[in-house]
């Protein structure tokens, strides 16, 4: 699965990275929602790359349905624009119904089989997520006893590349007596890992190699759901990732900084969580107010996927989009992806986040 990941890119900067890989950037949208972090969580808006077409499903329209323009022929315009993390499908009436915790990741599976939540916008509105790289937990076992140790690890690109996600967005309305509220909003793709992770998690998101046919056929918007789509959802058994443990400061997610996606010193022996112990049940208790580790759920297929109650610490990430005139010129604080990780340079200046009230 991917539940944690890092995209610590200024907005100005996206179109010069996207460049390195031979990927234009027509246009950007919402970027003053843009939070560059080392440790980005559900809930939390970041970049999304995806392909407008003039044959375009609802999402783009006003009205939310199919628009047809054959003014322009088969042209089509590659779009950044800033989304919320946890895929909010469109037939969501109210806010309170939802839960990014539910729709953060898509299985590959669920898609195939046309699962409610995917079916639609498995069709047109597909999409790849940008990132430095994601971050995953090994569950360590005590070989003395039942305790389990919570070990993370960053995995990215060997040439310091952006790494490009399979993913599938949506476009929400909600509309009360005064405002009108518009979200976009994104789940990643994630499928049975290749052997080479099999050690790390059973799972592992779905990697899409720029200028390669199923990076173009994944984000052509004219192209309906068939198996050439589902056959770009592979799993990615290139030998162009690595891997190395890091800090546990990412197991929360209000900690952030260049030193979460560099490699951990070594350490003596951890302390691991032993099964039933006090610190185990004070997790537990607390796991709705405090994300302490990586998510734990990928989308639920049932009728549960939209229940966060009225009670939903996700009204406190509910924003309203506007349309952004971001200039696409690189800003002169600019770094390559290398330097962030080498870390002998002076820290990246990233927006600071507004600390909520209580944690999620």
């Amino acid at each position: 699965m991917c539940g944690r990941y890092a995209m610590a890119v200024d907005p100005n900067d996206l179109p010069q990275y996207f460049g390195e890989q031979n990927l234009a950037v027509d246009e950007m949208h919402d970027s003053e929602m843009a939070q560059p972090r080392f440790n980005i969580g559900p809930a939390q808006y970041a970049p999304v790359y995806y392909s407008h077409s003039n044959c375009q499903r609802r999402n783009d329209s006003p009205d939310n349905k199919f628009v047809e323009d054959e003014a322009d022929g088969d042209a089509s315009t590659r779009v950044i624009r800033y989304m919320k993390w946890g895929m909010i499908p469109f037939w969501t009436k109210r806010i309170s119904d939802y839960s990014p915790f539910k729709t953060f990741n898509a299985k590959a599976e669920s898609i195939k089989d046309g699962h409610r939540v995917w079916k639609m916008v498995r069709s047109r509105t597909r999409c790849v997520v940008p990132m430095l790289g994601y971050y995953e937990w090994l569950n360590k076992k005590s070989e003395t006893s039942k305790a389990i140790t919570k070990i993370p690890y960053f995995i990215k690109r060997k040439d310091s590349k952006l790494m490009f996600l399979a993913g599938l967005w949506d476009k929400s309305i909600f509309s009360d007596e005064e405002t009108t509220h518009v979200i976009y909003s994104f789940s990643i793709v994630t499928g049975p890992a290749p052997q080479q992770l099999e050690w790390l998690h059973h799972r592992m998101p779905r990697v899409l190699e720029p200028g390669t046919k199923e990076f173009d056929l994944w984000l052509d918007p004219k192209h309906d759901w068939d198996d050439k789509l589902m056959s770009c959802l592979q799993p990615y058994d290139k030998d162009d990732l690595e891997w190395f443990e890091v800090s546990r400061d990412v197991g929360n997610v209000r900690n952030e900084g260049e030193h979460l996606i560099q490699r951990a010193p070594k350490r003596p022996t951890d302390r691991p969580i032993k099964k039933g112990s006090i610190m185990n049940w004070v997790k537990v208790k607390t796991k709705e107010h405090h994300i302490s580790e990586e998510p734990s759920e990928e989308e639920a297929c049932d009728s549960s996927i939209l229940s966060a109650g009225p009670e939903s610490p996700s009204h406190r990430f509910l924003h309203t989009p506007r349309e952004s005139a971001t200039p696409l010129t690189p800003s002169p604080q600019k770094r390559t992806i290398s330097e962030l990780l080498s870390g002998s340079h002076d820290k990246v200046k990233v927006k600071d986040e507004k600390k909520p009230k209580t944690e999620v």
